[in-house]
């Protein structure tokens, strides 16, 4: 993945069909897009949403419900907020790839490693009740 490469946010169990999703662009979870859509760069589309055919959600606007309609624009922190969630999600992929290209040798070790030098911290362990 390139670090100048721009993404958008699609939420868990989302179905998009033919659709365009641009980039830093929103869809929350359940959320269905039909044939058509378009969500523009910083555009949101809420949780459990069904926007329809052809429908085209403008950049800086939050629809929901179903049918989505238009619910009201954008803050600028939700707007920034978008962007971050799109980069924390690009790193997350790039730590899950890393992980995955471990052989099951290298992570046994590094299990090992990890409590073989483990720091404790008794303070911490008896104030949720973990006795030595």
């Amino acid at each position: 993945m390139d670090d100048d490469l721009e993404f958008s946010y699609t939420g868990h169990s989302a179905v998009i069909h033919g659709c365009t999703i641009e980039d830093e662009a929103f869809v929350g979870m359940g959320a269905t897009l039909l044939d058509g859509v378009v969500v523009e760069k910083h555009a949101m589309v809420a949780a459990g949403a069904l926007v329809r055919q052809n429908t085209r959600v403008p950049f800086g606007e939050v629809w929901g419900g179903n049918p989505a309609k238009f619910l009201r624009k954008l803050t600028d922190e939700e707007i920034a907020f978008i962007s971050q969630s799109a980069l924390n999600y690009t790193n997350l992929a790039k730590v899950h790839a890393a992980e995955n290209a471990k052989s099951f040798d290298e992570i046994e070790l590094e299990k090992m490693l990890r409590k073989k030098f483990a720091r404790r911290d008794e303070e911490y362990d008896s104030m949720i009740g973990v006795r030595s």
